[in-house]
């Protein structure tokens, strides 16, 4: 198999090294005009690595690619992370966010990036340190199974919960003091800024979520630290996660979809 590879990341860069033991690999990044020259079987690409125009992302922002080029990868396998429209007339798209086992895997490296971030920006032990996860999709369950082997102390706040321990609804939460460490799993902004106003504690904030939720200005004005740490698993536990990326494309390059 000739592969190509957007390899614009730790982990994609790691991910060029384990498919060159058993296939022809190429990284085009950030040379994609090789797309155009080359007749490749497999095509990967990371989180935002192909925007709904179909442009690429180089080292100097989103490059156009020619319609003729992408005309003849339609019936090839492509690897994308999330849903990208511009794919739609595409015969063999494999999301790999899409595959449950895959995006367990990943929230769990995640976990242990968040871990190391709390570490190296606290000065406490962790079991003296306590922490709230905010959200319980996929990387706030894997918190609390993390946090729960350590013995941490740690919340788990949601929008609403049933009553059992360690977990507290967003209602609940705001009637109690803030912990060391907010870890911000959840996609929706939950916190009001009168809300954060209030806060007689300065925690650190780990951000993980994607879309903007923290107002770093109010923040900043606060003495309140914030961190956005956005895909973790690419800088942190890039070797893992390439590993897990690496056994997911050699069992689903050849499954058509």
């Amino acid at each position: 198999m000739k592969i190509a590879v957007l390899g614009s990341d730790m982990r994609m860069q790691q991910l060029v090294c384990n498919l060159e033991q058993n296939h022809e690999v190429i990284n085009i990044y950030p040379h994609i005009d090789i797309l155009s020259s080359f007749d490749f079987d497999v095509l990967v690409f990371p989180v935002g690595g192909v925007d709904q125009q179909g442009r690429i992302k180089t080292i100097h922002g989103m490059q156009e690619v020619a319609e003729s080029t992408w005309e003849k990868y339609k019936n090839k396998p492509i690897f994308l992370a999330t849903r990208n429209p511009f794919f739609e007339q595409f015969s063999h798209v494999i999301y790999y966010m899409e595959n449950e086992d895959f995006v367990n895997q990943n929230a769990y490296y995640t976990a242990e990036g968040v871990l190391y971030l709390i570490l190296d920006n606290t000065s406490k032990s962790l079991l003296d340190l306590s922490v709230d996860i905010i959200g319980y999709g996929h990387c706030g369950k894997q918190l609390h199974k993390l946090f729960e082997r350590l013995g941490m102390n740690y919340r788990i706040i949601r929008r609403k919960t049933e009553k059992k321990p360690h977990f507290l609804s967003i209602e609940e939460y705001k009637n109690t003091t803030v912990s060391d460490v907010i870890v911000y799993t959840a996609t929706a902004k939950l916190f009001e800024d009168e809300w954060i106003c209030s806060w007689k504690k300065k925690p650190l904030i780990i951000d993980i979520t994607t879309p903007v939720v923290f107002s770093n200005q109010q923040l900043k004005q606060l003495g309140i630290r914030h961190m956005k740490a956005l895909a973790l698993p690419t800088l942190i536990a890039y070797e893992s996660a390439a590993n897990a990326l690496t056994k997911f494309i050699e069992e689903n390059m050849y499954v058509k979809k």
